[in-house]
């Protein structure tokens, strides 16, 4: 018995990955409390926010 045939084992077999959307309450109360924020379950909403509360620090590279 040969296992070198066109197909053999590659065929089909592997792992598959699927994506979906899982609405967790627990993790939105958290979240909702620790901000004062309330975009539902928008992603995209929520992530413009956090966007607009980053913060950066100016360095100054420069040696005196």
């Amino acid at each position: 018995m040969s296992f070198n045939s066109a197909g053999g084992f590659s065929m089909g077999g592997g792992p598959k990955i699927f994506t979906r959307q899982i609405e967790n309450p627990q993790v939105f109360d958290a979240l909702t409390s620790m901000t004062g924020q309330n975009f539902g379950y928008n992603q995209v909403a929520w992530r413009s926010w956090y966007a607009t509360q980053v913060r950066y620090e100016v360095i100054n590279g420069r040696r005196d």
